[in-house]
């Protein structure tokens, strides 16, 4: 039962994995390739569960389709910083 409260007595509330969208509950989260999470100008977002339902993912910085040759960025998240820049 997903509640807020210890119901079988082990010290843990609500725990998961049947418990993995508690009310009011926030994570991190990302909706593109795993290799770009993170990495660069890529920021994960935040979601948070209402009523047992996960809202959308937001905040998240997803990786640009090219670097901007403007900045000294990796701003498609590829791990290399102004490439095809020159």
């Amino acid at each position: 039962m997903c509640d807020g409260l210890d119901n079988n007595c082990d010290g843990r509330i609500d725990e998961p994995p049947f418990c993995s969208c508690v009310h009011n509950r926030t994570e991190p989260c990302w909706e593109y390739h795993a290799s770009f999470r993170n990495v660069g100008t890529c920021r994960d977002g935040t979601r948070t569960c209402t009523n047992g339902v996960w809202g959308a993912c937001l905040g998240q910085v997803p990786p640009a389709l090219t670097d901007n040759c403007n900045d000294t960025l990796d701003n498609n998240c590829d791990g290399t910083v102004n490439d095809g820049c020159t």
